[in-house]
């Protein structure tokens, strides 16, 4: 009799073997991108791979750690939601889950949580038949270095079968307003930038140990004491007979610490990593606290992700007897929270965007930091990527698969009334987004304005200060140009020198009226000119 582990060894051989095969002709078919399912192909196929001597090769798995759990499953039945069904490994799933299993038969809320594995994604495809672009598209971040890797089930008639969510998640760091300069902050997105790109190529290397832990796929950072986290939900839903399965692929996994967080290796971050909280996001029809049970850390249970809750805790907030007739509906709960983290995160960049708009404004010296409008356009950047996801969403909403068919005209009705909402939440996120991007643009304006304003007063006074500069030069000229006319006349023919028989006094007495008249024109001639012609207007009128 076969194994679990001996039974996941032969479904994943023929469950991939088409997918390399189809690989494999893409080198000779132009037509078709090879990267679109290669890098699926290879690393499904990681357990299976054989050295040159063709002896079977098993890379064998390593324990996964405690909370690491993977797999969660809801039975859709019943006024309220039961106690999910969890499994840590692919061996002990397929030995619970077989052809006959009582598992098979019902409908179920399923949750893949955070990084999977080769086994995983194998039993998976081949327990519930999840199309391969299923799997691609959730894991779009596999690092590649082919050139036809931009190919991917992105498009509405390629995807239709799938829904896609960004979910961002606003982490605290340190003490409330802490200020960081631009140019550190610059540094800190780069620093997270570079950690996402190593963990992504150490995460597809071939390691095993991290199912289960959370997969972070962006980090935006617009101030010195928050980041934020955005992750993925990929949803799909499969038809079986009279069962249906909704399939929920999220990134966040059950961590049981913080050290998944990228926290910026960069001076301006460093010791911050001790006081990490996340923002909650609070949506309980009642209001009941969870406190941790006792083999579990208060402090780390405290600084979770509630994203990483929501898989233990799904449908608080949902009345469960309406979904044994339309189990799509039990999706709402997800993008209600979708919603409430999104609406969450365009306030904080409000707040953040009015401060810096009243930031902008020039001090008393009538200096400008033009520093600042790169916070602008790096918030605008994020906005106009999240009004782009909110847009296709709606489209996925149409032409998604929430839009199968039902028989009941009353579950037609609730799922009708279900998107219309949806569609609502959306459509105002979108209107947020614009409205946030367009105060962007408002407090680049008011920079460059301000920046305006400020040279012109700067052109002004140094313009005031040549007029004076030229004031001052014109009274030593005609200071001097009596002077040296005078000097230039007389020579040095003066008795006083021993050159001539002139008296010096001679050269006073002609050298000081001429410098008063000089003196005169200089300060009043345009007072004299002004009076004479006003003297001569009215001689010519008498």
């Amino acid at each position: 009799m076969l194994t679990a582990d001996q039974d996941i060894d032969g479904l994943c051989e023929a469950g991939t073997k088409f997918l390399t095969s189809r690989v494999r002709s893409f080198a000779s078919d132009p037509l078709h991108s090879a990267a679109y399912l290669s890098n699926l192909s290879g690393y499904l196929t990681k357990p299976f791979r054989k050295p040159a001597h063709r002896a079977r090769y098993n890379i064998p798995t390593p324990p996964l750690k405690k909370g690491c759990t993977f797999f969660y499953s809801y039975e859709i039945l019943g006024p309220r939601p039961s106690k999910p069904v969890t499994y840590d490994n692919a061996s002990s799933f397929l030995s619970h889950s077989g052809p006959s299993s009582p598992h098979r038969v019902k409908s179920e809320l399923i949750f893949l949580t955070g990084c999977s594995s080769p086994e995983w994604l194998n039993v998976i495809v081949f327990r519930y038949g999840v199309d391969h672009r299923f799997l691609h598209r959730h894991l779009d971040f596999l690092p590649s270095g082919q050139r036809d890797w931009y190919t991917a089930p992105d498009v509405p008639s390629r995807s239709e079968h799938f829904i896609r969510l960004l979910l961002p998640s606003i982490v605290f760091l340190g003490s409330e307003d802490r200020y960081v300069s631009i140019k550190e902050l610059h540094k800190a997105r780069n620093a997270c930038a570079d950690q996402l790109r190593q963990k992504s190529k150490n995460l597809f290397g071939g390691s095993q140990s991290s199912t289960g832990h959370s997969i972070i796929r962006q980090v935006n950072i617009h101030s010195g004491d928050a980041i934020v986290l955005e992750q993925a939900i990929s949803i799909t839903v499969l038809n079986h007979q009279d069962t249906v399965k909704v399939l929920v692929w999220t990134d966040s996994g059950s961590d049981v610490d913080s050290k998944y967080i990228p926290v910026p290796n960069v001076e301006s971050f460093h010791n911050v990593a001790d006081a990490i909280s996340f923002c909650p996001v609070f949506f309980e029809r009642e209001l009941t606290e969870w406190l941790p049970s006792s083999g579990e850390d208060s402090k780390a249970t405290y600084g979770r992700q509630p994203l990483s809750v929501l898989p233990t805790r799904y449908g608080e907030t949902l009345d469960w007897s309406q979904f044994s007739e339309d189990p799509i509906l039990i999706l709402q709960e997800l993008f209600n929270f979708q919603s409430a983290a999104a609406i969450q995160y365009l306030n904080m960049l409000r707040k953040t965007i009015s401060q810096l708009t009243a930031r902008t404004q020039p001090i008393d010296d009538g200096r400008v930091n033009m520093e600042d409008i790169l916070h602008f356009e790096y918030a605008k950047t994020v906005l106009v990527r999240w009004s782009a996801h909110f847009r296709g969403l709606m489209q996925a909403l149409d032409a998604g698969p929430l839009r199968n068919d039902i028989a009941s005209l009353e579950s037609r009705e609730k799922r009708t009334r279900m998107l219309l909402s949806l569609k609502r939440d959306l459509e105002f996120l979108e209107n947020e987004t614009k409205t946030i991007t367009e105060l962007c643009d408002s407090g680049k304006s008011t920079i460059l304005s301000n920046f305006s304003i400020s040279e012109a007063r700067r052109t002004t006074e140094e313009a005031r200060l040549v007029t004076e500069l030229t004031k001052a030069t014109t009274r030593l000229t005609f200071i001097f140009l009596p002077i040296s006319f005078v000097t230039s006349v007389f020579g040095m023919n003066f008795q006083q020198f021993g050159q001539g028989s002139l008296s010096i006094w001679l050269w006073v007495q002609v050298t000081l009226p001429l410098l008063a008249v000089c003196i005169i024109m200089v300060e009043w001639g345009r007072t004299i000119m002004s009076y004479s012609q006003r003297l001569c207007s009215s001689a010519f009128e008498k």
